[in-house]
């Protein structure tokens, strides 16, 4: 009679143990299917994220030009021209065609000039800017996306 209960104590602790193993499977599964549904989300998300990024570099621009208007009597840096033209990276060394605003960061107006995160220019920023009316300047961010047009003025 002892050997028939420990038969079914047998049997019955390898059903739980089957229970609880394929319960954690199922906790698992779950897991993953939280995170790949978090991780897709995000990525559909990331035009929306980039948008938001290009409309804080645009600001950071302006703001940079702004100060060096102010501390140069209301003169805006003489590159700047009534045309939208793409501004040329920090450190670059050829700036052919394009606007070079060094002179904001040997000021130390701006610590570098920001680029696009999707940029496809060797030399360039993916930024455009041009003056306005009353020393108004426009950034516009070339590479924006979802139809969205950002423009950026001070």
């Amino acid at each position: 009679m002892k050997k028939e209960k420990n038969s079914f104590l047998q049997i019955l602790m390898r059903y739980v143990y089957k229970g609880i193993k394929y319960a954690f499977y199922l906790l698992v599964i779950i897991f993953l299917l939280l995170v790949f549904y978090k991780v897709v989300g995000i990525q559909e998300r990331m035009p929306e994220i980039r948008n938001a990024r290009r409309s804080l570099d645009g600001r950071n621009i302006t703001d940079a030009v702004y100060q060096f208007t102010i501390d140069n009597q209301g003169n805006v840096p003489d590159q700047i021209t009534n045309e939208f033209k793409e501004i040329c990276k920090t450190g670059a060394g050829d700036c052919t065609g394009l606007l070079d605003l060094s002179i904001l960061v040997e000021s130390n107006y701006i610590d570098q000039l920001p680029e696009d995160p999707q940029n496809e220019s060797k030399n360039g920023t993916g930024y455009s800017i041009k003056r306005t009316s009353a020393s108004r300047v426009t950034v516009k961010a070339d590479y924006s996306e979802l139809g969205i047009i950002i423009n950026v003025t001070r």
